[in-house]
């Protein structure tokens, strides 16, 4: 879009595997991006705005139970919870 990268950007491991997944809007990473495990499980979910870390990044446990909250403001860490 008018040449600003625009879209979700895929990475894959060299063995094949889903990396991650991020959102693109006009150039700049916005939306939520997300990073896989090597064994394919989600491993982490972040709010980007504007190319910022911004709201309640997820990590998680193998089997999908939360790991920890992280919130973000503009890309500062605000607070941390462990579970």
């Amino acid at each position: 879009m008018n040449g600003k990268q625009h879209g979700t950007e895929i990475h894959y491991r060299k063995d094949g595997s889903k990396f991650s997944e991020t959102p693109w809007v006009e150039g700049k990473r916005h939306g939520t991006q997300i990073l896989y495990h090597k064994d394919g499980w989600k491993e982490k979910e972040t709010p980007i705005v504007d190319g910022n870390r911004h709201g309640t990044e997820i990590s998680y446990r193998e089997f999908g139970s939360k790991w920890r909250e992280t919130v973000y403001e503009n890309g500062r860490i605000i607070s941390r919870k462990d579970f």
